[in-house]
């Protein structure tokens, strides 16, 4: 699903919960297309729907259903339920910062940091960790406990370039976001599905396996290496190091190409 030309929230098709948050007041526009293999199929994508939100305690909207009604906690039936509960924190892993990522897709890995992890798993059972990637107009969010379907978040149709991303957790009470759990700011890239914004292009062979490695102007070689050797369950330094060397390599290359074509042109 697209909110306001935003790229792609995806979530399974059986089973998945879709939920936007903290949608800016106004009108938007929401359109939703399929994906097989990695790709979005344009021949599904649906009319658009408008509609619009605005922040009213006065309207008397009920609030949604839970999705297990034996065991969603009501916290307002009695005031001695009330408890108190540190604010978790939450923490982003992936994409790394100032890494770039192949193609136009992303999957977000995050962790969430509690020193009450049995109080925080009973009362956010059926909560979200929402995602706001180039601040849209509002957030994506995913179940935090996503059961044996092991949903995460992921966004498809992202444009070249740089990007930026922050998210939260929302609340038991209210459903909305947690404006105290929200991260920083993280800062990453994406090559585009034909590394149009890479600068430079490393190779690097694993396995006898040749694996080309975008890099955009601005990102960080050592971080890409992490990122590259982490996805392979490789945490050794070496590996890091090698992946930085290529980068670097490639970006003296290209720096000396190009001051050898502005010595031809003088």
């Amino acid at each position: 699903m697209s909110l306001d030309d935003s790229p792609f929230s995806c979530w399974p098709v059986f089973g998945g919960r879709v939920r936007f948050v903290n949608a800016v007041e106004g009108t938007h526009t929401l359109v939703a297309m399929l994906m097989k293999d990695g790709v979005l199929r344009e021949e599904t994508r649906t009319d658009v729907r408008k509609f619009t939100t605005v922040e009213d305690p006065d309207l008397g909207l009920p609030e949604p259903e839970p999705e297990d009604e034996e065991e969603e906690i009501d916290l307002d039936e009695k005031e001695d339920k009330q408890v108190e509960l540190d604010v978790p924190f939450v923490e982003i892993l992936t994409p790394f910062e100032k890494v770039t990522l192949p193609g136009s897709n992303a999957e977000f890995v995050s962790k969430i940091h509690t020193n009450e992890a049995e109080k925080f798993e009973k009362y956010f059972k059926h909560q979200f960790i929402c995602f706001n990637l180039d601040a849209s107009s509002a957030h994506s969010c995913w179940p935090i406990f996503s059961g044996p379907a092991n949903i995460k978040p992921f966004v498809a149709g992202i444009q070249p370039g740089l990007h930026t991303l922050e998210a939260l957790l929302t609340h038991p009470e209210t459903r909305r976001g947690i404006e105290e759990t929200q991260t920083e700011f993280r800062t990453f890239f994406t090559s585009g599905d034909s590394d149009e914004m890479a600068a430079v292009v490393a190779q690097v062979e694993v396995d006898e396996v040749l694996y080309n490695i975008p890099v955009s102007n601005g990102g960080d070689a050592e971080m890409q290496g992490f990122y590259f050797c982490g996805l392979r369950g490789v945490s050794d330094e070496r590996c890091v190091g090698m992946v930085k060397a290529k980068i670097e390599a490639e970006f003296l290359q290209k720096w000396e190409e190009a001051e050898a074509d502005e010595e031809q042109e003088i």
